[in-house]
C-alpha cells in the first residue's frame, strides 16, 4: 500500500522501504529495523530511527539504533525511551545534522556522484594515453 499512497517519485527517494508485508513480526519486535539495516548493508550503530510511537521507539532501540521521537501523535512522556525528542518536523530538520554527527561509518559518507557513460569513456581514454 505504500507506493500507491506515496507514488513512485517519492518512493524513489528511499534506498529501501520495509512494510508489514516484509516481516513476520512487527513492532515492538526489532525485525522491521533489522531487515532495513540488512538491506542497506549498515551497522545498527550507523542507523537513526525516527518514530512517533512507543512501540516503534522500543523496536528501534532493540535493534541497536539511535532513536529520535517526534511528538506528532503523542506527548514526550510516552516517547521518553527515545534518545532525543523533537516536537515537530521543523525542529527535526533543524536538529538532524547535529544528531547525525554522532554516527560514523561508511553508510553516512557522501555517495559518489554517478559518472555519465560518455564521460567515463573519455576518462578511460585519457588514462590510456598517459
Amino acid at each position: 500500500q505504500v507506493e500507491p499512497v506515496l507514488g513512485p517519485e517519492i518512493c524513489g527517494w528511499f534506498d529501501c522501504i520495509i512494510t508489514a508485508d516484509d516481516v513476520e513480526r512487527g513492532k515492538p519486535d526489532p525485525e522491521p529495523y533489522l531487515r532495513a539495516i540488512q538491506k542497506l548493508h549498515v551497522a545498527p550503530s550507523e542507523a537513526l530511527v525516527i518514530e512517533n510511537a512507543p512501540l516503534g521507539v522500543r523496536a528501534g532501540k532493540s535493534a541497536g539504533c539511535g532513536v529520535v521521537a517526534i511528538t506528532s501523535t503523542l506527548s514526550p512522556y510516552h516517547l521518553r525511551e527515545a534518545d532525543a525528542i523533537v516536537h515537530d518536523f521543523m525542529e527535526l530538520r533543524r536538529r538532524l545534522p547535529s544528531m547525525m554527527s554522532k554516527y560514523e561509518g561508511p553508510a553516512l559518507q557522501p555517495r559518489p556522484k554517478p559518472v555519465l557513460p560518455d564521460l567515463q569513456r573519455i576518462i578511460d581514454i585519457e588514462e590510456e594515453l598517459y
